[in-house]
């Protein structure tokens, strides 16, 4: 198995050559299969989940986007495999992707497995990122509130610099970062919160990057690196069955974690290339 690379293959042809429990984290975007183009390619689901299982090392991860009858199958053949149901996520694009159905759709729904004992990591958002993108002004007038009425209690004073002194920030690039102390009062928690961030919501709003895009269901960088940095476990090895444009490799690529693609399409798979070529990772 050779690292840092993607394969112009079907996928289930490369999964079927690899031993098993040698992946950590499969994070991946699968067709839907209700879409009118040529990316909408069916596949044999049941084997190719019955893979990700064997493949999987046994604290590993599964990440998988999805929508409708096709989504709610794919949960229940995970079910049925072995795998252990961790969260269910929504991404919130903020927009109507489907402006001419009944419902004007914005969301898609993520599901996190892992195959036996995977434990999720503490993953922050940054304070302002999340009121801003929230469109939550009203919020941060509401939170400042909070801190000072707190400060009216002279014990509040000594948790502060007690708060002060403890609190450790971690690898805060691109706004995300991993929560470290804590605070009974009231107010220092909020101190907490703007110095360490939100912690990861169930609904995560991150609008996609429509000017960027070369994939028509392309995911942002933004949202992946959330995915990953959930599930990363030692900078271990990330696999994207559907790689599309390459959004899951990319981010992998960036934070230095390795990682293992595979695209159908020759024109995606070229264009995945050109865009790991741009991309400078420490490691690579």
């Amino acid at each position: 198995m050779e690292l840092n690379k993607v394969y112009n293959m079907d996928c289930l042809e490369y999964m079927r050559g690899l031993e098993d429990n040698c992946i950590q984290n499969i994070i991946t975007d699968p067709p839907y299969l209700y879409l009118d183009h040529k990316l909408d390619k069916d596949f044999n689901q049941e084997l190719f989940f019955k893979e990700c299982f064997r493949l999987l090392k046994d604290d590993g991860f599964l990440v998988f986007f999805g929508f409708g009858q096709s989504y709610h199958y794919w949960n229940y053949l995970c079910n049925k495999i072995g795998f252990n149901h961790k969260e269910d996520l929504i991404w919130d694009k903020g927009h109507n992707t489907s402006p001419f159905g009944i419902v004007a759709r914005q969301h898609e729904s993520i599901s996190i497995f892992t195959k036996k004992d995977g434990k999720l990591n503490d993953v922050r958002i940054d304070y302002l990122e999340d009121r801003i993108a929230n469109n939550n002004l009203q919020g941060i007038e509401q939170d400042l509130s909070r801190i000072l009425s707190s400060f009216k209690n002279i014990k509040t004073f000594d948790d502060f610099n007690k708060f002060k002194n403890e609190v450790v920030i971690d690898d805060v690039k691109h706004g995300i970062t991993a929560g470290k102390k804590t605070s009974k009062d009231r107010g220092c928690k909020m101190l907490e919160t703007i110095q360490n961030g939100f912690k990861c919501k169930s609904i995560i709003r991150v609008k996609r990057e429509h000017y960027q895009m070369e994939h028509p269901t392309a995911k942002p960088q933004k949202l992946m690196e959330m995915l990953i940095r959930l599930t990363d476990i030692n900078n271990n090895i990330v696999y994207d069955p559907f790689s599309g444009s390459g959004s899951t490799l990319l981010k992998c690529k960036e934070l230095s974690i390795n990682y293992i693609g595979t695209e159908l399409d020759k024109d995606y798979f070229n264009i995945i290339n050109k865009r790991l070529e741009q991309v400078q990772g420490s490691l690579f």
